[in-house]
C-alpha cells in the first residue's frame, strides 16, 4: 500500500508517519510539508490501512486545554503533550517579544481538537440529508415513500448511486477525505500575523515551530502538525507520562477506539433520524384511485418509523459498507456474501458478524483507491457494481 500511516506503530523514529523514503528525506530537510501529496495526506487521521478506522474518545483525560492567553475564539484543546510543546514554544516566543526580536500577535491557536462524533453529525446534516432529500424529491419518488419500509427501499436505491462517493457510516467517514486531521488532537490551526513566506515574521514562526516539535503545512500555512518523532515532542510525551520510545500506539491505546463495534446500532439510529427528518418536511402523502368515472384523492399522514430487527439492520449495514467500499459484486455474489454474514450473526451474534464485515472491508476503499500501488484494496472483484439489497 502507498499509505503507511505509521501513527500507531511500535516505534517512532523521526518522521515515521510518512509513507516512503523520498517523503522521509524531504521531511527531514524541509520546514514545511506538502500534505496534498497522497503519501502525507493522511497524517494525523489515525487510520491504518490494515485495520478498522479508529476515532478519538470525546472528553478523554489525555485532552488538555491551552492557556487562554494562547487561544483565540474560545477554549481550545489538544493532546496534553501537544499543548505542552506549544506552551514551551509560546514561552520562547514571549521572551523574544520582550527582547524586541519578534512582533506582538505573531500567533495564537484558532482551532484545535474537535469531537469526531460531533463532526460526523454535522456532516450528515449538511451533506448527506440534503442530497438524500433532493434524490427523493425527483422523478416521482416522493409518492413512493408512504411508510418507513418504503423509505428504506428508496434509501438503498439512493445508496446504489451515492455511497461510492459519499460515506454514511462513521467507519467510512473516518477513512474518507471528509474527516479532518483536527479530530486527532495532533493538529492545530493557528491565527497568524502573516502567512506570507517572504515575510520575516512568518519565517520566524515556521522556525520556532520546527524547533519545538511541529511542522507546518505547505498548503495551509496556518496549520501545524505535531511531529511525534521530534526530540522535543518525545520529551513532552515522556513528561506527560508516556513512553515515547514505544510510540503513539502506547500513547493512543486508551484514547482511541475501533468505530465499527457499534456501527449496526448507529446505522439503525441514523436511518430512523433520516426518516424523521423526511417526515418533518413531508408529513403526509396523497393517493389517487379511480372510482367509476371519478378520480378520488386520499390524504394520509406519514407513519413513524418502526423498529428494525437486528438481522435487517445487519443486512442494511453489509449493503452500505459494500457500496461505500466500492466492491464490485454481482447480484449473485452479493446475495451469497450476505447470507454468510447473516448466518454468522445467527450462530455467533452481532459483534462477530460485524467483525467479519470489517475484516472484508478494513477501510473505505472508495476514498483511498487512488493511493493503492497495485490498484486493489481488500476484497475488490472486477465485475459490474450493480447489486441491490432486496
Amino acid at each position: 500500500m502507498a499509505i503507511d500511516q505509521g501513527i500507531l506503530n511500535g516505534s517512532t523514529p523521526s518522521f515515521l508517519l510518512f509513507a516512503d523514503a523520498a517523503a522521509k528525506k524531504e521531511a527531514a530537510s524541509s520546514k514545511t510539508i506538502d500534505t496534498w501529496l497522497s503519501s502525507k495526506y493522511w497524517y494525523g487521521r489515525l487510520v491504518k490501512t490494515s485495520k478498522v478506522p479508529l476515532a478519538a474518545i470525546p472528553e478523554h483525560e489525555a485532552i488538555s486545554q491551552f492557556p487562554s492567553k494562547m487561544a483565540s475564539g474560545g477554549a481550545q484543546f489538544a493532546l496534553n503533550f501537544v499543548v505542552a510543546a506549544l506552551t514551551s514554544a509560546w514561552e520562547k516566543y514571549r521572551a523574544l517579544v520582550g527582547a524586541g526580536k519578534l512582533p506582538e500577535d505573531l500567533f495564537t491557536v484558532a482551532r484545535a481538537y474537535s469531537d469526531p462524533e460531533e463532526e460526523f453529525s454535522n456532516y450528515i446534516s449538511s451533506h448527506v440529508y440534503p442530497i438524500l432529500e433532493d434524490y427523493l424529491e425527483t422523478n416521482g419518488k416522493v409518492k413512493k415513500v408512504n411508510n418507513f419500509d418504503a423509505f428504506l427501499e428508496q434509501f438503498t436505491l439512493f445508496g446504489v448511486e451515492y455511497l461510492g462517493i459519499m460515506p454514511i457510516t462513521f467507519t467510512s467517514f473516518i477513512a474518507s477525505r471528509f474527516y479532518s486531521p483536527l479530530n486527532s488532537g495532533l493538529v492545530l490551526d493557528m491565527k497568524l500575523l502573516s502567512t506570507d513566506p517572504n515575510n520575516a515574521p512568518y519565517r520566524s514562526f515556521v522556525k520556532l515551530m520546527n524547533n519545538f516539535g511541529f511542522f507546518v503545512d505547505a498548503n495551509n500555512p496556518s496549520r501545524i502538525y505535531a511531529d511525534v518523532g521530534h526530540p522535543v515532542m518525545q520529551e513532552k510525551m515522556k513528561e506527560a507520562g508516556f513512553d515515547a520510545e514505544s510510540g503513539l500506539e502506547f500513547v493512543m491505546k486508551d484514547f482511541l477506539r475501533p468505530v465499527s463495534s457499534d456501527e449496526a446500532s448507529r446505522l439503525s439510529d441514523l436511518v430512523a433520524t433520516l426518516y424523521a427528518n423526511w417526515r418533518s418536511g413531508h408529513p403526509s402523502f396523497t393517493t389517487h384511485e379511480e372510482c367509476g368515472t371519478d378520480l378520488v384523492s386520499n390524504k394520509f399522514t406519514l407513519p413513524p418509523a418502526t423498529l428494525l430487527s437486528e438481522e435487517r439492520v445487519l443486512s442494511i449495514y453489509f449493503f452500505v459498507r459494500s457500496k461505500e467500499f466500492g466492491v464490485g459484486y454481482s447480484q449473485k455474489q452479493f446475495d451469497a456474501k450476505l447470507r454468510q454474514v447473516v448466518s454468522l450473526y445467527q450462530r455467533l451474534g452481532m459483534q462477530y458478524a460485524l467483525s467479519n464485515v470489517e475484516t472484508r472491508y478494513p477501510v473505505a476503499g472508495m476514498y483511498l483507491k487512488g493511493d493503492a500501488k497495485d490498484g486493489t484494496i481488500g476484497e475488490q472483484i472486477e465485475v459490474a457494481n450493480t447489486f441491490y439489497l432486496s
